[in-house]
């Protein structure tokens, strides 16, 4: 009889357990469904952008700027100040498949993947020694994903991708990005 009721809590237990973990258990480790970047290649109102903002700086030193990608081109602007004041602007024809190709590179590198903690969405302020970038992917002028991070070790971030690599891949869409931020303050 002992080894009926005994058999009894256990299925009780393990019934119980596996009702937990069907109906969800517990939100902390959960992580928002990846999004995959290769299907915006054909969406003519798609683009990737990476927006770099340089050290905290009085407004006449500080530089920011922002590569922007999408099917039929890719757009470097470099800012001066805090109020958006472009100062060199290029942009460079691009083509579906080279579009595409950045797509999947970015994929690969985690561009999708990051920590959408409301507390964390304004990266003003952090990493103020240094630079902070922030990767968006827009569709019809709709922020599909926004994260951000940092080059201070000590800084929090959103960004759970390959920064180096991230990084990598948005200065390697303008051929002459070196030339065109050689007196930026970065």
């Amino acid at each position: 009889m002992n080894k009926y009721i005994i058999g009894f809590f256990i299925v009780l237990g393990l019934l119980v357990l596996l009702i937990v973990l069907l109906l969800g258990g517990s939100k902390h480790g959960s992580t928002p469904k990846s999004i995959y970047l290769p299907n915006y290649a054909n969406k003519i109102n798609s683009s990737v952008s990476m927006t770099m903002n340089g050290p905290i700086v009085s407004n006449q030193t500080h530089n920011s700027l922002t590569i922007t990608a999408s099917s039929s081109d890719v757009t470097y602007n470099l800012y001066l100040g805090y109020d958006g004041n472009v100062v060199k602007s290029k942009v460079y024809n691009n083509t579906e498949n080279s579009y595409r190709a950045l797509l999947y590179a970015l994929f690969y590198a985690g561009f999708d993947q990051g920590n959408n903690d409301p507390k964390l969405s304004n990266s003003t302020g952090y990493c103020a020694q240094g630079d902070v970038y922030i990767f968006t992917l827009t569709n019809n002028n709709q922020t599909i994903s926004k994260y951000w991070a940092s080059n201070c070790s000590s800084t929090p971030s959103t960004y759970n991708g390959q920064l180096g690599s991230t990084i990598s891949l948005f200065k390697q869409q303008v051929p002459d990005y070196y030339s065109l931020t050689s007196n930026a303050n970065f």
